[in-house]
Order: C-alpha cells, then structure tokens, then sequence
C-alpha cells in the first residue's frame, strides 16, 4: 500500500553521511539540513508518524489557527531533535501541511530519534 507510512530504519549521523544513506526527507546541504514535513494540526497530541511520500509525517494537537500549529511544530521537533529552538526555522509552507525546514549544521541535531517515531507521542 503506497500511502501506509513506513516505519523508518534506525541510522546514525555518522554512518548516514559516510554512506549518503539519509532518509528521503532529509536533504543534506552545504551549511545544515532540510527536512521534508508533512503535518496534520489538531490531533490528540503530538507524535511522529514515520515517513510517507518522500516526507516525514507528525501530528500536532495544535490547531492551524494563528501560526499555533507551526510554533508548535519547532517547539517539538527543537524537542525531540535537541537543538534550540531558535536554530530551527519554517522555510517555506508556512499555511500548507507540507512544510520545509532549516537546521544549520552548527545546531548538531540527533536524527537518530526520527527512526523511533512511537517513542516521541505527547
């Protein structure tokens, strides 16, 4: 079934960047990471949902009403990537469910838990 997530194999920073085997929703660049998002404001609370369509899945129990949904959504992933939140930041989809955004690499996030995605449900 190609619209079912898939859970997401765990990986290492080390060894994904020695073998440029970084899941499809990262985008490696010169100076940090994108991430590739699909969100889905107003839900129970907030979880990962694995990767679907080239894009890492969360639902946010924030509502998609005045910029409460995209606060939140770096408030967690600045959580569960443990970074600060100020090194994140929305580059574009600011009023779209898919979402791109920006983590310098000085800001050293563990993508390690993005493989886990039923570990990080609020």
């Amino acid at each position: 079934m190609p619209n079912q997530p898939k859970r997401l194999e765990k990986m290492s920073e080390e060894s994904a960047s020695a073998s440029g085997a970084w899941p499809v929703f990262i985008q490696p660049a010169e100076a940090g990471w994108y991430l590739r998002l699909k969100v889905q404001p107003g839900a129970k609370k907030n979880e990962l949902c694995g990767e679907s369509a080239g894009c890492l899945r969360l639902r946010l129990a924030a509502p998609a009403v005045d910029n409460k949904a995209n606060t939140a959504l770096l408030d967690f992933l600045a959580e569960i990537l443990r970074v600060k939140k100020n090194r994140i930041r929305l580059v574009s989809g600011e009023k779209s469910r898919r979402k791109k955004i920006f983590i310098p690499a000085d800001a050293r996030p563990v993508f390690t838990v993005l493989a886990q995605p039923e570990t990080f449900a609020q």
